[in-house]
């Protein structure tokens, strides 16, 4: 995430990292994910963030990315040739 957060508390910028953070609602159950701000406090306002739709991005993976346990695999394209 190249954006900073647009936070700013007692004229001070925030200072931030980005996270993968789950949103659940207890009341039905639903996670929501957002990649935001990790200084985030509920009902913050103006800390940045970006919805993240699970049924289009793989959770789990980005959980892995953010926490550092992400693993670089070279891949290779075999191709079958008609001879």
């Amino acid at each position: 995430m190249e954006s900073k957060c647009q936070f700013h508390q007692n004229g001070i910028p925030c200072s931030g990292k980005p996270k993968l953070i789950n949103i659940k609602n207890y009341q039905t159950s639903v996670s929501n994910y957002i990649i935001g701000c990790d200084k985030y406090q509920f009902n913050d306002k103006y800390h940045h963030y970006i919805k993240v739709d699970p049924t289009i991005y793989d959770i789990s993976l980005l959980n892995n990315l953010f926490n550092g346990n992400a693993i670089m695999v070279k891949s290779i394209l075999f191709f079958k040739y008609n001879i």
